[in-house]
């Protein structure tokens, strides 16, 4: 990502929007995981960029939508970054256990 990112949900589709314009089409897009909540914020503001998309996670759009206990600790200022370091952090021997 470019310096100074700010990694919020509109910027990630900015970013991919960006990037698919700089492709000369047709574009056929799929994401997975977090990453098809990008790809559905991409269709609802720029279809024309794309001939067919796929995504899984298709509760992420509906309004009442809960993320599980992870993604929730994962957004949770401080936590998350705990988390992250303990799930990449150390060595390899003391991650696998």
């Amino acid at each position: 990502m470019p310096d100074g990112f700010d990694m919020t949900p509109a910027s990630y589709v900015d970013w991919l929007t960006a990037e698919l314009e700089a492709i000369d089409g047709p574009i056929d897009l799929g994401g997975d995981g977090r990453g098809a909540g990008h790809v559905f914020g991409l269709v609802a503001e720029r279809l024309d960029l794309i001939r067919s998309w796929a995504a899984d996670c298709g509760a992420l759009i509906h309004p009442d939508y809960e993320w599980h206990d992870m993604a929730q600790a994962w957004q949770t200022p401080d936590v998350g970054e705990q988390v992250i370091e303990a799930m990449t952090g150390g060595e390899v021997h003391e991650r696998a256990e």
